[in-house]
């Protein structure tokens, strides 16, 4: 990743060798999506409280990333896939019955 891109990422989380896709996320700002997964790494950023409790039971956090020119680009194609698949971190345009009741009881 080069610094200052815009672009999506996904975080899973593997533990005994299994992975579980977790979160999507965009970022247009300053520094781009390098800079977000290097504060996803350093303090866990909005996820802090959800990644102090994944590496706490075990797991190991991986990220993935695509990036594009155009901001527009990247939040239109995290809208596209949010529009598609669950992710149990991510509450916008991505709440179903399960996450609700996962996020209850978690």
């Amino acid at each position: 990743l080069i610094d200052g891109e815009y672009g999506i990422y996904e975080l899973s989380l593997n533990k005994e060798g299994k992975n579980f896709v977790v979160y999507i996320g965009s970022s247009c700002a300053k520094g781009g999506v390098y800079d977000r997964l290097s504060q996803y790494a350093n303090n866990g950023a909005h996820k802090a409280p959800l990644i102090q409790t994944a590496l706490y039971a075990g797991a190991t956090i991986k990220a993935r990333a695509c990036t594009y020119k155009l901001c527009g680009t990247a939040q239109a194609r995290e809208n596209e896939i949010l529009a598609k698949f669950d992710y149990l971190w991510n509450i916008r345009n991505n709440l179903t019955p399960r996450k609700q009741e996962a996020i209850a009881t978690a």
